[in-house]
Order: C-alpha cells, then sequence, then structure tokens
C-alpha cells in the first residue's frame, strides 16, 4: 500500500491530516524546520502529536531540513533524541554532516535525504542509500519517465510530491532570497521572492512582465495511480504553511483516490476551490513545461472562476453565475491596478430583490458589499467557500476519527473481568477488578454492554464485541460498565505510547576539536567561467588566477591545443544539476578528460558523481573541490567531505566571516567575492516568454528590487541559471578568493 503523507504546521492541522486519512505526517519544531514561517511545535506539543498518531497506526517524520550551524548541531541532535525516544518515526534531513551524526548516534532511526538535497539521478540515489538514508524525497523537477527509471533500479523507498506548492528553483539550490532579504531559503525563511513580479530583457530591450517565474501548484491526480505502480513508497502533500482546512480536504481527497482508482470532478473542483494559482498543473511530470507551467498573471489563490461582471452599481456587481455563490464566500477581481476582493454579504436577484442565501450556477445576482467597485467585464473569481471550509473544520476535532476494536470479554461471578482487545490485529489483554454480583431483578444483558462501549464521542476508538462469555443473572450498574470501557480506552492509549531510553553522552561529542589540515593549497585565487569563449583567453589569463573552472559541456568542445594557452590550472566543473543528455557525455568522456596533463582537478556541483570522481583520483592524483551548491554550512560537513578525499570546499555566499574561519582550520575553503547562481531551474522564462534560444547571451531578468540577473543556459538538457553580481567582500582573510566571468 504506498503511503499517503500529509504536511501539518500546527496541532489542529497535524489531528485534520490524521483524521483525514494520511498514513503518515510531517511536522517541523519551531527551529531547525524548512517551513520556520509556520507555526510549529514546541517539544511537548510535538510528542503529543506522535501519541496521537500512533493511536491510529500513523507515522510521524521530524522535518529536521534545514542546513545547521556548528552551535546548532548539538541541541538538533538532543531534539532529535528525545523525539526518538518518544516515537519518531523518522527524521528528514538536508544537511549532509547532520546527517552523519544522526547515523552515528541514532543508527536505527530511518534517515530520509530532503528534497532540498536536490537528488534527481540514480547515481545521487546510490550514493545516499550507501551512507544509511533509508529514503530518498525526490526533487520535485522530475519527470514521470525520470522517476520510474530510478524506482526500476534501485530499492531504497521513494517519496515524491504530489500536490502543493512548486519552488521554480531546484530546492536547496536557490539563493534568491537570501541575496535579496537576507531570509535563506535553505535555513527555512524562505521570502518568496521569485514570486514577486518580473521584468525579462534582452539587451535592452523588454520582453514581457509579470510573475514570470510563479509556478503553479502541483496537481497530480492522473499520476497517483502510475506512481502506484511503479512502487513509489510515499506520495507527499506540500503545505505547512497552509490551514487546517486545507490539509483536510487534500489529505481526503488523495485518501479517496488512493483508495479507489480516481477522482471526481466535484472533488477535483473543490481542491482548485481550496487553493490554486490561476489553473492546475501537473508540474513535471508531464514534462519540464514552460509558459503553462507559470501563473503569470496572479501569483496568489483564484478559485473559482465566477463570472464576467455585466454591470458595477452602488456598491455591487452583476454577475451571470459559473458557480454556486454563497452568503460570506470570498470574491476576488484581479487586473485591475490593485486587486478587488470581498466577502459577500448581500446576494440579490437580477430585479435586486434580496435572496442572502445559497444561488446555483447559471442564476443571475448581484453581489455585494465592494469598498471598491471593479469595471466592466471583468472576470471575478470566488476565493473562497465557506461550506467548504465549515465542512472541513470538524476533521482538526481530536478523536473525529475513530479506530476500530474488538473486544472478547469474560465476565464471571466473583472474578475479575478479562478482556482481550483487537486493535490492527494485535491483542492486548486487560484484566479489570470490579465487583460481578448475582442480578437480584434485572440482569446486566450483551445489550447494555454494547451501549456502554458505544459511548464513544471523546475516545478514539470504535468498539465491537466479538465474544462474550458471562454467567447468567449477573448484575454490572452503569458505572462499572462505563469503567470497563474508560479502563480498556486507557490500556490501549498507553499501549500506543512509544518509550525508549536511548542516552547520549552530549557532554563527550566533540564536533569542532581543530585538527591540523593534512595539506596546504598554494592557491590565492580562482576563475569560475559560466560560458568559455576562446577569443576571450587573454582576459581569462589576465585574471592571474592559479585555477580555471570549466563547464565540462564547453570543455568536451575545445581542441587540446587551446587549453594548452590557458595560464591557470583547469578544473573541469561538474554541474550542480545532471540530465540525460549531459550525464551520457560525463559517463563517455570523464576519464579521458581528467587523463588531460592540463587538466589539474574537478570541482563538483552536486553529489552526481562523487563516487566516480574519488575513484578516478586515486587512479591519476587530481584535486577535487567542492562548489558551493553542496551548501557546506558547518565543520561537521567540511569533515564528512574531507574525510571521503576531497581537497578543498566553496563555503556557502550566506556564511558569516566567523563562521568561514572555523571551517578553514579543518579544510582548505574557498569564497565567492562577485557572481552568484542564485537559480537553478529546469523551467525556462526564456522559451516560455520569447523564444527557444539557448546560444542568445543577452536576456537579462530584472525582479522588484532592482536587481539584474543574467541568465546562464544550456544546450544539454535545458537547464538555466541566474547569476547575480554580489558586493565584493575584500575583508576575507581566509580561504581562496573566487571570481566568476558570464562574458
Amino acid at each position: 500500500m504506498i503511503e499517503l503523507l500529509s504536511p501539518a504546521g500546527n496541532k489542529e492541522s497535524a489531528i485534520a491530516a490524521i483524521n483525514a486519512g494520511a498514513n503518515a505526517v510531517y511536522m517541523g519544531l519551531n527551529k531547525y524546520s524548512a517551513r520556520a514561517m509556520a507555526e510549529n511545535f514546541d517539544i511537548n506539543q510535538y510528542i503529543d502529536i506522535i501519541d496521537y498518531a500512533h493511536i491510529y497506526g500513523v507515522k510521524v517524520y521530524l522535518t529536521l531540513n534545514t542546513l545547521l550551524y556548528d552551535d546548532e548541531l548539538i541541541d538538533a541532535l538532543q531534539l532529535l533524541c528525545r523525539l526518538y525516544n518518544s516515537g519518531l518515526d523518522a527524521v528528514i534531513v538536508q544537511d549532509i554532516g547532520f546527517a552523519s551524526i544522526v547515523k552515528k548516534y541514532l543508527p536505527d532511526l530511518p534517515l530520509h535525504a530532503s528534497t532540498q538535497m536536490t537528488v534527481h539521478s540514480l547515481k545521487q540515489v546510490k550514493f545516499l542509500e550507501s551512507l544509511g538514508f533509508t529514503r530518498i524525497v525526490l526533487a520535485r523537477e522530475m519527470t514521470f519517465e525520470e522517476i520510474k527509471y530510478i524506482a526500476e533500479n534501485s530499492n531504497i523507498e521513494l517519496e515524491v510530491f504530489i500536490h502543493g506548492a512548486l519552488c521554480v528553483s531546484y530546492s536547496g539550490q536557490c539563493l534568491m532570497s537570501s541575496m535579496i532579504g537576507s531570509r535563506s531559503g535553505n535555513r527555512g525563511k524562505c521570502a518568496g521572492s521569485c514570486r514577486l513580479p518580473m521584468k525579462l530583457y534582452k539587451g535592452e530591450k523588454k520582453i514581457i512582465s509579470g510573475h514570470l517565474l510563479s509556478k503553479k501548484d502541483i496537481y497530480g491526480l492522473e499520476y497517483v495511480n502510475r506512481l502506484k505502480e511503479i512502487g513509489i513508497t510515499s506520495l507527499k502533500i506540500e503545505g505547512r504553511g497552509k490551514t487546517k482546512e486545507y490539509i483536510s480536504l487534500v489529505t481526503r481527497k488523495y485518501r479517496k483516490c488512493i483508495d479507489e482508482g480516481k477522482m471526481p470532478l466535484e472533488d477535483e473542483k473543490q481542491l482548485l476551490q481550496m487553493f490554486n494559482r490561476t489553473s492546475k498543473s501537473s508540474g513535471y511530470f508531464d514534462s519540464a513545461q514552460k509558459k503553462e507551467s507559470i501563473s503569470y498573471k496572479v501569483a496568489k489563490n483564484t478559485g473559482l472562476l465566477l463570472g464576467s461582471i455585466i454591470e458595477s452599481k452602488n456598491n455591487m456587481v452583476k454577475v451571470k453565475l459559473e458557480e454556486d455563490i454563497d452568503m460570506h464566500d470570498g470574491v476576488e477581481v484581479f487586473g485591475e491596478e490593485k486587486e478587488i476582493s470581498t466577502i459577500v454579504t448581500c446576494i440579490k436577484d437580477e430585479k435586486k430583490n434580496i435572496l442572502n442565501r445559497e444561488v446555483k450556477r447559471g442564476n443571475i445576482v448581484w453581489l455585494g458589499d465592494f469598498k471598491t467597485l471593479p469595471k466592466k467585464e471583468k472576470k471575478i473569481y470566488k476565493t473562497s467557500s465557506k461550506s467548504l471550509i465549515l465542512n472541513e473544520q470538524k476533521y482538526a476535532k481530536e478523536y473525529y476519527r475513530k479506530a476500530k476494536v474488538k473486544v472478547d470479554l469474560k465476565i464471571k461471578l466473583d472474578s475479575k473481568i478479562e478482556v482481550t482487545a483487537f486493535l490492527r490485529d494485535i491483542a492486548q489483554k486487560i484484566y479489570i477488578d470490579l465487583k460481578v454480583e448475582k442480578a437480584i431483578k434485572n440482569a446486566t444483558s450483551k445489550e447494555d454492554i454494547a451501549k456502554a462501549l458505544d459511548k464513544n464521542v471523546d475516545i478514539p476508538f470504535v468498539y465491537e464485541i466479538s465474544a462474550l462469555m458471562m454467567d447468567d443473572d449477573i448484575f454490572l450498574p452503569v458505572s462499572s460498565l462505563n469503567e470497563i470501557r474508560r479502563k480498556i480506552t486507557e490500556v490501549l492509549i498507553d499501549r500506543c505510547k512509544v518509550r525508549k531510553e536511548t542516552k547520549i553522552d552530549f557532554e563527550g561529542i566533540k564536533l569542532n576539536e581543530v585538527k591540523e589540515k593534512n595539506h596546504k593549497l598554494n592557491i590565492d585565487s580562482t576563475l569560475f567561467v559560466y560560458r568559455f569563449k576562446e577569443e576571450n583567453i587573454a582576459k581569462y589569463n589576465s585574471y592571474n588566477a592559479q585555477v580555471i573552472y570549466i563547464n565540462i559541456s564547453d570543455i568536451l568542445k575545445i581542441n587540446e591545443n587551446i587549453l594548452e594557452k590557458l595560464g591557470p590550472d583547469i578544473f573541469v566543473y561538474l554541474p550542480n544539476v545532471i540530465l540525460k543528455n549531459l550525464e551520457k557525455k560525463i559517463d563517455s568522456s570523464l576519464e579521458e578528460i581528467v587523463k588531460n596533463t592540463k587538466v589539474k582537478g574537478v570541482l563538483l556541483g552536486s553529489l552526481n558523481y562523487i563516487s566516480r570522481v574519488l575513484e578516478l583520483k586515486k587512479k591519476y592524483g587530481f584535486k577535487v573541490f567542492l562548489d558551493y551548491s553542496l551548501n557546506v554550512n558547518n565543520v561537521c560537513s567540511a569533515l564528512f567531505f574531507k574525510n571521503m578525499g576531497i581537497d578543498l570546499v566553496t563555503l556557502s555566499p550566506e556564511l558569516s566571516q566567523e563562521e568561514i574561519c572555523e571551517i578553514s582550520k579543518h579544510i582548505d575553503v574557498e569564497v565567492v567575492t562577485d557572481y552568484v547562481t542564485v537559480m537553478t531551474m529546469r523551467y525556462c522564462v526564456i522559451s516560455s516568454f520569447d523564444k527557444c534560444n539557448c546560444k542568445n547571451y543577452d536576456y537579462i531578468l530584472r525582479d522588484s528590487y532592482g536587481n539584474s540577473y543574467n541568465i546562464i543556459t544550456d544546450t544539454n538538457d535545458c537547464i538555466s541559471k541566474y547569476v547575480r553580481s554580489i558586493p565584493k567582500n575584500e575583508n576575507i582573510t581566509v580561504g581562496v578568493k573566487r571570481k566568476c566571468d558570464i562574458s
């Protein structure tokens, strides 16, 4: 059975997800969570939800999926250990250093690789499996065929996002929010900068403006059965920042789709009513979609189209309804200078007779009240349904869901009452010390016992008597019958709680102990070339860098005699995202490239080829560096890679001078001083709004704050990178400085 995994940002949302039919929920604490803007849980609330979930056989996964700083690692491990001892079912992590700590100190806790690790290839899956990960949350940018290929060629658990918000950049590869407003997406504080209005330029000519990077939400309904068939372990709903009503509805509808193999049109319409951005999208399941996957006119929820405005007058609008409308529904008009929205507080018929009740589609009505009147012929949308919201609120009530329990009862005179309760086919023996007397008048019947057990409003179980052995003519007062129900419930709830006593000597853990570095690289500066051009060789040499990084795609096009003209040592750059076409080229050419005497090393942008490159390093003796796209954020991560054989790490641009200094005590480091890739994406804004031309380098994107981004395109697999200049940090006193050239 495929798992349905639902989000929860607070207690009510967690209860709603569980009651609505989730097999598992994923939740964050009030720190170290990739949804720091959600309410989240303190440690005691979290344990309460674990206990509640386990009553129904629902699993709980901790999202400890941010990059961690050195002074946070022990605290994060302490919190995790406490939850592990309280029955936590798995932890989802992004930070590879922290993952290595978890594996060492809590080896029995299932370890899930977050989508923030940008896992998009079989090679990455195999590598993470070798490290002890038990499940991979695949990148949301993968097509169904790519997911299928990994599923058919691996044995590890695979988790796929099936519904909810979609980032335009590969998760874990976005620095836009951090660069604009110092709110790091890798630290759970993304400001959603990509959803703001943008402008696309070709040279100085403006092509288009709008919400050019605002992706529509995933609606993976038609892929549920196909993902089940290829053996995907878990279908994941996005939405820890969404309301309890949203989580309840989406969970219920996907539960129904999984169980029944389809979703009726009315259910699909309710999903769209609850939240969508202009229309549904299948995300990347079909392909790397272009313009049709972007909500470029409106970046927020639009609900359902209610109709076009026939007339506006006296704070009311006249509309022929394309959907039902009721009092207190939300409506909104987009496309004006400013969106106009209101809650419906008055409904009149076409002749302006007051109705103030639900009106079905097809009718003409007047709706009010509008403080600002929209123009005639503008489209009006129903953005919220009061009845839909009210219906979902019941699922957020504790014990709304009932777990079925069969009970065998043995009631004998002058003996303890014996109960065998079967919860999910596990038998629990219970002995209840109650006085069983001979009946004087009315004897207690099976119906009396069943009626007492049926009082289940405030308990999580529904009881069914499967067997009853009872002496004739016995009497149990109502209080005793209620005590039987109370005792069974108490024992079963307690049995569902998991408590362990794993102890870790936190005082004895030394993560930041300074060690002598095994080597010192004689490098003062490096040059990263985004687009290599033969005519710019003199320019590249003029930087006086000791190392020049060149993308493997460019290396494959350059004659060997051209490479000889370069002054710096050449390092081959393997990008952070490597898809099918580029992978074929790398597989067939990598060893030949690193054998070249001019090539002195490899710069790894991802975990794709780390095993293969380190294997070749032993054979040919070159250096291996890591790019900042691997998000080395602490000493633990740096030492993890150093122990594997990495010679230098390029640190995250988000790190402070002090943090850089600390990591540099353990391994040689490099820092980016001028240009940084703020996004890597599979979606192409150029071909969406102009024309497909990967060889034209004149396109610029400008955001609402006036920042400009060079768009670097790739002809291999249509990957786009947005590069922004950052202020040069001349105060850096440790590490190699990196310059960039985007030619």
